[in-house]
C-alpha cells in the first residue's frame, strides 16, 4: 500500500532543514536539480513492505531462488544519509553499501536517486512518529501476508534497527482488525514447509496475551522474520523463534570475537570477492568441520535450514558487488573486511572457532 508523511501524522514542523536538504540531493539526477519543498515532501507516496523479486537488481532476492518463500522487505534509509542513523554499528561498508548506491562521494546522485528519497521518507517516519509507524507497519504486513504464499519478513533491508526493542500498543479497533483479517489465513506455513525447513513457528492467529507493550516477534508470532546485524550477540540475540538473525562480520563483530575466549556460536556472514568465492566453495575440505553456504544463491535465510546440521553455525560467503562510482569501487577494495585472499580468510575461520 502507499502512503505519505501526512498519514504518520507528521506536518512541516517536523521536517528539519537538513533532511529537505538530503531529499533535494536525493530527487536530482546527475542532468538537472529538481527542488522540492516540505508541502512537496508531506505529499510524496511511499511503501512500507515491498515484495523484493519485483524491484531488485540482485538476483538472490528474485522469488524463484527464495520459493517457497515470498520475502517482503523495509527499506529504511542507510546510516546517516536521512540524517538519522540507522546502523549505530556501520563499518567500512558505509562507503559502498548497495542502499545507497546511486551516491558518489559528492553527493550527486545517478537515475535511482528517488529509491534513496523514498527511503529517506520512511526513515522519518520511523523517527518521528514511531507509535504511529508501528502501527501502519503492522497492517502493511497483514496486508503482505494476505496476498504471499509462505511470506517470511526482513525488516532492516538497509538499516540495523533493534526491532526486538521497539515496544508499542495497538489500539483495540486496530488490533480487532489485523485479527479479524488474519483469522483464516494462519497458519501460514504447511506441515511440510515445517518440516522441510525445521520450522518451530506458532500457529496461533494474532497474539493477544502480551500485555500493554510488545514488539512485532510478538504481536506476529506466527510469522517468519530474518535479517543481518553488526550487533555483537551480547546485543542481540535469539530470543525469538520466529525472528532469525545471521551476524555480519565487520569491525563491531571483529573485535568482539577476538575479545572472546569461547567459539562464536552464530551464523554469521562474511563479504568476499568472486574470485575468493569460488575458491573457497571449491575446496571446502580446507575448512573442516563447518558448512560454508553460498549466500547468493537466495536471500531468505529461512532456507538455510535445510542444510543446517545439529544447530550448527554456517559461515554465509556472500559475493562483494562493485558499486557504480570509482570511489565506492575502490573504498570496497581498500576494506579489511571484503576478502580477496584464502589465506585472510583462513585466518578469521580460525579464529571464529566454529566446529560442530
Amino acid at each position: 500500500m502507499n502512503y505519505n508523511l501526512k498519514n504518520f501524522d507528521l506536518s512541516e514542523k517536523n521536517l528539519n532543514d537538513e533532511v529537505i536538504l538530503k531529499l533535494n540531493q536525493y530527487k536530482s539526477s546527475k542532468k538537472e536539480q529538481i527542488r522540492v519543498n516540505k508541502k512537496d515532501v508531506l505529499n510524496t507516496n511511499f511503501s512500507l513492505i515491498s515484495e523484493t523479486f519485483k524491484n531488485s537488481r540482485n538476483e538472490r532476492f528474485f522469488i524463484k531462488n527464495n520459493e517457497p518463500f515470498t520475502i517482503g522487505m523495509l527499506s529504511l534509509a542507510p546510516h546517516t544519509l536521512s540524517s538519522y542513523n540507522t546502523c549505530i554499528y556501520a563499518g567500512t561498508c558505509k562507503e559502498f553499501c548497495l542502499g545507497a548506491n546511486s551516491l558518489d562521494e559528492n553527493f550527486k546522485t545517478f537515475s535511482d536517486g528517488l529509491q534513496l528519497y523514498r527511503k529517506t521518507l520512511r526513515t522519518v517516519a520511523f523517527f518521528e512518529n514511531p507509535k504511529k509507524f508501528m502501527e501502519i507497519l503492522c497492517l502493511d504486513i497483514v496486508d503482505f501476508i494476505k496476498k504471499n504464499k509462505n511470506p517470511v519478513i526482513r525488516l532492516n533491508g538497509y538499516s540495523d534497527i533493534i526491532w526486538e526493542e521497539e515496544k508499542f500498543t495497538l489500539e483495540d479497533k486496530i488490533l480487532t482488525k489485523i485479527k479479524n483479517q488474519t483469522t483464516s489465513l494462519f497458519p501460514l506455513y504447511s506441515n511440510e514447509v515445517c518440516e522441510k525447513y525445521k520450522l518451530d513457528i506458532d500457529d496461533n492467529k494474532i497474539n493477544t496475551n502480551l500485555g500493554e507493550k510488545y514488539n512485532i516477534f510478538e504481536l506476529f508470532s506466527g510469522i517468519l522474520f530474518y535479517d543481518y546485524t553488526k550487533y555483537t550477540p551480547e546485543k542481540r540475540f535469539y530470543k525469538y523463534k520466529n525472528y532469525h538473525l545471521v551476524y555480519s562480520y565487520d569491525s563491531n563483530i571483529d573485535n568482539y570475537i577476538k575479545r572472546k575466549e569461547n567459539k562464536f556460536n552464530k551464523d554469521i556472514c562474511i563479504i568476499v570477492k568472486k574470485e575468493l568465492k569460488k575458491i573457497i566453495l571449491e575446496r571446502k575440505e580446507l575448512f573442516s568441520n563447518s558448512i560454508i553456504l553460498n549466500g547468493d544463491d537466495y536471500d531468505c535465510r529461512i532456507l538455510d535450514n535445510k542444510v543446517r546440521e545439529n544447530q550448527c553455525p554456517l559461515i554465509i560467503l556472500l559475493e562483494a558487488v562493485s558499486p557504480n562510482n570509482k570511489y565506492k569501487s575502490r573504498k570496497l577494495d581498500d576494506s579489511r573486511y571484503v576478502f580477496d585472499d584464502i589465506e585472510d580468510f583462513q585466518n578469521i575461520f580460525k579464529m571464529l572457532k566454529i566446529k560442530n
